[in-house]
């Protein structure tokens, strides 16, 4: 990646465009299949939410146990170098995503299923995006997410949480990579749930920076939307004034509110 890196900033002159090399992207393609055969859905929302996750490492993997046991899911990923080590926490060790490279290849992948069950277009994203950037309307990449929500099945909106609708803003505005995406970005205020800076390369195309508060709430909660309003609002009042803020509070499966 370095010396990808240096041969396109030593030829013209300036940050490469795509800052990951497509042949990285291509060698970590097998994490869908890893998934699907683990169907460990669950790792999967911790690790893209968060950044990190934690388990017991295994060293030796049985044949006969190989996609029953739940470890084996995390340590096949640390062993392919899409996580690794943070420190060693009270309940094992606790591993991260390695940096921003393999972000974007958990978003991607997790893009391509989103594309198959969903049916969203790249071009959409992009577009979606683009507004985001240049005019200051995320109402288009909000009527995706709202997209996603509507077809999911009554057995999914179950399941649904605040980390299933980050995981959708994240792979949407990640795999557009036109911003600069800080999760869980900690300042002395707190938590940013999505920070979006402009990126060095495209900065004569980036006019608006956000501070993303997101909130979710069950359908059967519904009547405590003005009490997370206000919680979030408080929230956002709280970060910097130099970046477009917003707040978004999904409402069960038809509901997307924003201020």
């Amino acid at each position: 990646m370095a010396m990808y890196f240096l041969d396109g900033y030593l030829l013209y002159n300036r940050y490469p465009k795509e800052m990951i090399d497509n042949n990285v992207k291509t060698d970590y393609g097998r994490v869908n299949q890893l998934a699907y055969n683990f169907n460990d859905r669950e790792a999967l929302k911790e690790i893209m939410s968060t950044g990190e996750t934690s388990t017991i490492l295994v060293d030796r993997f049985n044949i006969h146990t190989m996609y029953s046991e739940k470890e084996n899911f995390k340590s096949l990923l640390f062993y392919l170098g899409m996580l690794s080590i943070k420190e060693q926490g009270p309940g094992g060790t606790i591993l991260r995503v390695p940096n921003y490279v393999i972000k974007t290849i958990y978003w991607e992948q997790y893009f391509q299923k989103l594309n198959t069950e969903y049916d969203i277009q790249m071009k959409n994203v992009r577009d979606a995006v683009t507004e985001m950037r240049m005019c200051g309307n995320i109402e288009p990449l909000i009527n995706l997410v709202k997209s996603i929500l509507e077809d999911l099945s009554n057995r999914d909106l179950i399941q649904m949480d605040e980390k299933n609708v980050k995981m959708m803003f994240l792979t949407l505005l990640g795999v557009d990579g036109t911003y600069f995406i800080k999760s869980e970005d900690e300042n002395n205020k707190g938590y940013v749930d999505l920070m979006l800076k402009r990126k060095i390369q495209l900065k004569d195309i980036t006019k608006f920076q956000w501070i993303i508060e997101l909130k979710y709430i069950k359908e059967s909660d519904r009547n405590t939307l003005e009490k997370v309003k206000q919680q979030g609002l408080k929230q956002l009042k709280m970060y910097g004034e130099s970046k477009k803020k917003v707040l978004i509070i999904a409402v069960g499966k038809k509901d997307i509110f924003i201020w």
